[in-house]
């Protein structure tokens, strides 16, 4: 710059100065210093001009006449560089407006892209969740899994497999699209040895597949070898629910952490099926042996009861009523074949569904005779319901609960007669 204003003073200096033809080309390296440094450059360049400016004129005599045109020069030398700052400082403050406002643009824009990546994880994530709640079982709820990371997500294959809390041996593997090829693997212990799925399970540990041997299978480590895996361990809280394979093509850091949030909704989803199937079958269990206990209290302890009674009367009978005791063992007998077959009938629930009213009276009339000899207990029916609309389950409880009230009566009331109301 301070080359250019002493070559337009030299210019001006050799073309007549004040009456130079070149005062117009001498301004420009001050319309330069304002159009690049603003105000603070047309004052500046301004200021150096002006004296190079009188310097120029020195050679030359100035008349009288010039001194109006000297200082009309001089009035340019200033007012054009600042008049042309003040434009480029517009320009300058409008380029500043229009980058901060293409900042400001990016900014909304990964913005809008971070919404909506959140948004269609919350859509998939929602999806999933009604889906899993109309799952019929658990292989649905692991194709649903599968479905969501695929088809929603994008990624071209997965596999899931799932742990078996009770065995503590993971397996039931599942490949979504279905491949024939898929070999079918039988369940494998839940320990380090087992593989690098398996070590990776336990120490809960995300990896990424680099071709060591993932599953002690042959068959399975033969077919996952040829894909690049990204591998997610699934937790519910502190518990292992499963592993999930997803084909790596493709990933990104941002499509990384929706499938992580995905994996996380699927543990949860897997992980619930899991224990309730658990809490189901737990239930059953203790249901059963509820039903089992209550059928041989109901049942064959009150059968041993009648045989223990009738085994006290035959010892008193002994040895001056023989033939009393044989014909009363005999019977005994009987009432021991019948106590054995309630057994069967509690282990196996082989209670006839057709339990008419008829067999009703007659099954316990037979009972309460089997449980009170040598002495006779009479019992008077008294009918005023439908008994063989009721279901099946419903008759079967009232006869256990007529049972249970007529044998107490039989055995503690000392009365030879009871009415049965129903």
């Amino acid at each position: 710059m301070s080359i250019d204003l002493l070559f337009s003073a030299f210019i001006l200096t050799v073309s007549g100065g004040t009456h130079s033809p070149y005062y117009l080309y001498a301004l420009s390296p001050l319309l330069a210093g304002a159009f690049f440094f603003q105000a603070r450059g047309a004052l500046l360049t301004s200021l150096v001009f002006t004296p190079l400016y009188l310097l120029s004129n020195y050679f030359h005599p100035i008349q009288t006449s010039d001194n109006i045109a000297l200082m009309t020069q001089l009035a340019g030398i200033w007012l054009f560089p600042i008049l042309f700052a003040y434009p480029s400082t517009l320009l300058k403050d409008i380029n500043r407006a229009r980058e901060e406002l293409s900042n400001a643009r990016d900014e909304l824009s990964q913005k809008h892209e971070h919404l909506s990546t959140a948004h269609r994880q919350l859509e998939i994530i929602h999806d999933l969740t009604v889906l899993l709640q109309a799952a019929p079982d658990l292989i649905s709820v692991q194709e649903r899994v599968l479905g969501a990371v695929t088809t929603d997500l994008g990624f071209s294959k997965a596999v899931v497999a799932l742990v078996d809390p009770s065995r503590e041996e993971l397996g039931g593997w599942l490949v979504y699209p279905a491949e024939e090829s898929f070999p079918k693997t039988q369940a494998l212990p839940l320990k380090s040895e087992n593989g690098q799925i398996f070590k990776a399970l336990l120490n809960r540990t995300v990896f990424k597949t680099t071709g060591e041997t993932l599953v002690k299978n042959t068959e399975l480590n033969h077919w996952l070898d040829q894909n690049k895996w990204f591998v997610l361990p699934l937790y519910l809280r502190e518990h292992p629910v499963g592993i999930l394979l997803v084909e790596e093509s493709g990933l990104t850091n941002e499509r990384e952490s929706t499938l992580m949030t995905v994996a996380n909704q699927a543990a949860l989803a897997l992980g619930t099926t899991i224990l309730c199937i658990d809490r189901a079958r737990s239930l059953a269990v203790e249901t059963e042996r509820n039903r089992i206990a209550r059928d041989i209290h109901d049942t064959v302890a009150q059968s041993l009861f009648g045989i223990v009674y009738s085994l006290d009367a035959c010892i008193t009978m002994l040895p001056h009523q023989a033939a009393d005791v044989k014909t009363e063992l005999m019977e005994l007998r009987s009432l021991a074949n019948s106590a054995h077959e309630e057994v069967r009938r509690s282990i196996f629930d082989l209670w006839p569904s057709a339990l008419t009213i008829e067999l009703f009276m007659a099954d316990l009339t037979n009972y309460i005779n089997s449980c009170c000899r040598p002495r006779s207990f009479n019992i008077i029916f008294n009918n005023s319901g439908d008994f063989n609309s009721l279901s099946s389950g419903l008759r079967r409880t009232i006869y256990r609960m007529a049972q249970e009230a007529l044998a107490n009566s039989a055995r503690h009331s000392g009365e030879n007669l009871a009415r049965l109301y129903y």
